[in-house]
């Protein structure tokens, strides 16, 4: 059977369907707000502004290149009263390719928040609830998508460096031109930090997600749920009080394995080639970090990333589109540079942000060995 590589951009979809909100999650909202005593109520704003240059804005071998300006406005309303703060907020992105124009889109995000804190340390209680939609133009309206989702964590405080979290994340997700793909997630999660009078600092942490398509097929090579495991460790060390040192490990197994695809006689398209989905590969990742404040205003960061990605259900082709008898697999090194500079003196709340990011993908598919690089200036202001 042959199998057509399409050339879009993968993406990480989260979407919703407002009719699912949870009934008992909304009266707790109305029930904290309720019990309002003492109220001082204020709003907030962010605003975003990054422009950057991608040489590989698909991460393939076509390699794509743009300019793309990207600008994200958010503002929200907090109502706080002693242990309880309320929230609503709304996050707006656009992103507007220069060159591939029909690539811009525009994100929406509306949430609502509460958080309980029970001691004075803090252990806050946080629910809340949030809907996306994500629109693009033209042939790439294949990636509309919107979700529904709600969540609920609570962070334990043993002393003021040690706690534990806890929390549970349910989505729904609809993918509004590919509903074959549209799916229900649930993740439990949970992390321990441990803080030593060495200034070193341990988290471990470990995810079980499970993804039930909401389409059900009788079609044995077409899977109706996944799941995985995830674990990770992520281990910081103060070298002085103007740097860090941090090194970090994922894990990701695949508990049930499985794809879905689309297509004719001719042509397959599997889901791993047109959505970004964590499900689609398991594998491990080390990253190695240092961050080092200059001075008041000016703080430098780097990062070196080694990853190794395995996909049990997408089959490698040859350069006419043939499917050969093994499955994909990848190695990728990244690494970046950065530097944040405070311009309060200028603007209060203003922060300049410039970024380089080079990533090495060596792959067993020529679609998917290629390399990428991306310079980024933006501005971030938070009011």
């Amino acid at each position: 059977m042959e199998k057509e590589k399409i050339i879009l951009l993968s993406h990480r979809l989260i979407p919703i369907d407002a009719g699912q909100v949870s009934i008992r999650l909304i009266l707790i909202f109305l029930l904290s707000f309720s019990l309002l005593k003492e109220v001082n109520a204020q709003f907030t704003f962010e605003l975003n502004s990054d422009n950057y240059y991608d040489d590989n804005i698909y991460n393939n071998y076509s390699k794509v290149e743009d300019l793309v300006n990207g600008i994200t406005f958010g503002s929200g309303y907090d109502i706080n009263s002693g242990n309880n703060n309320f929230q609503i907020y709304y996050i707006g992105n656009y992103s507007y390719y220069q060159k591939n124009i029909l690539k811009s889109n525009y994100t929406n995000k509306i949430g609502i928040v509460n958080t309980t804190l029970f001691s004075e340390d803090g252990s806050p209680l946080n629910a809340g609830v949030n809907l996306i939609f994500r629109k693009n133009r033209d042939y790439f309206s294949i990636y509309d998508f919107s979700q529904l989702s709600f969540y609920s964590n609570y962070n334990h405080t043993f002393t003021e460096e040690n706690n534990l979290l806890i929390g549970y994340f349910f989505s729904k997700n609809d993918y509004h031109n590919l509903s074959s793909f549209s799916h229900y997630e649930n993740k439990i999660f949970t992390r321990a930090t441990l803080s030593f009078e060495t200034k070193t600092t341990l988290m471990l942490g470990c995810e079980l997600d499970y993804k039930s398509y909401i389409q059900k097929y009788d079609d044995p090579s077409i899977t109706n749920k996944n799941s995985q495991l995830a674990l990770y460790l992520n281990l910081s060390q103060s070298l002085s009080e103007n740097t860090g040192l941090a090194f970090h490990t994922l894990g990701r197994i695949n508990l049930m394995k499985g794809t879905r695809y689309i297509g004719d006689e001719n042509f397959i398209y599997y889901e791993e080639e047109i959505l970004n989905s964590l499900y689609n590969s398991e594998g491990i990742d080390y990253s190695l970090s240092f961050t080092q404040i200059l001075n008041d205003n000016l703080s430098f960061n780097s990062e070196i990333i080694y990853r190794t990605r395995n996909y049990p259900s997408l089959p490698v082709a040859d350069f006419e589109g043939n499917s050969l008898d093994f499955n994909r697999s990848d190695k990728e090194f990244a690494a970046g540079i950065g530097l944040e500079y405070n311009l309060s003196n200028v603007i209060e709340g203003l922060v300049l942000v410039i970024n380089y990011n080079y990533i090495k993908n060596k792959s067993n598919d020529f679609f998917y060995d290629y390399d990428n690089q991306m310079l980024l200036v933006g501005f971030d202001w938070n009011y």
